[in-house]
């Protein structure tokens, strides 16, 4: 059997209950609808989706806590499936590399 060297999953209602940037949202005090209209109106073509970008930013910034440590302190609250805690014990064992994605963007772990 070949060797796994790196795993790649989905984060959000896959390894832990929720969407990650509707949680974020949320707890930064941001309207879920400003942002999915935002969203629509890059998907439409009506702006880029790097204006789309710039006013989610301006949003986040505005609500005065988008910064490292409240932005961990959500996650760090978000509720990881008991499956999913189960599957990354053993890559953490096994030291797989393993690369979680998170709508369009890409981190990788050494989890």
């Amino acid at each position: 059997m070949e060797k796994i060297n790196l795993v790649c999953s989905d984060v959000d209602d896959t390894l832990v209950d929720g969407t990650s940037w509707w949680i974020l949202t949320e707890k930064l005090g941001c309207s879920v609808r400003d942002v999915i209209d935002t969203f629509n109106r890059a998907t439409r073509g009506e702006i880029s989706f790097i204006e789309a970008e710039r006013i989610f930013t301006k949003r986040y910034q505005n609500s005065g806590n988008a910064n490292k440590s409240f932005i961990k302190n959500v996650f760090k609250n978000v509720r990881v499936k008991d499956e999913a805690k189960e599957i990354i014990s053993y890559l953490k064992k096994k030291i797989i590399k393993f690369i979680l994605f998170l709508g369009q963007l890409i981190f990788m772990s050494n989890l």
